[in-house]
């Protein structure tokens, strides 16, 4: 078995707890980058689609009044 010496003792423990308080934040960040990222596109999605909506309403709403017309 090999004896460490105390400065080897030092940067073993260094380099250990940097990777998984680096781990830790990664993920954290990861999961919380997730959640806004999906909650901006959830509120893109439902103004485009509500955009869309309005827009197909007002087409079909000019479609029935030539339709009216022709009569």
């Amino acid at each position: 078995m090999r004896i460490l010496v105390k400065s080897q003792v030092k940067t073993k423990v260094k380099t250990k707890v940097k990777t998984k308080v680096k781990t830790k934040v990664k993920t954290k960040v990861k999961s919380q980058v997730k959640s806004q990222v999906k909650s901006q596109v959830k509120s893109q999605v439902k103004k485009l689609s509500f955009d869309l909506y309005s827009k197909l309403s007002f087409l079909f709403r000019l479609v029935a009044e030539r339709i009216n017309s022709l009569d």
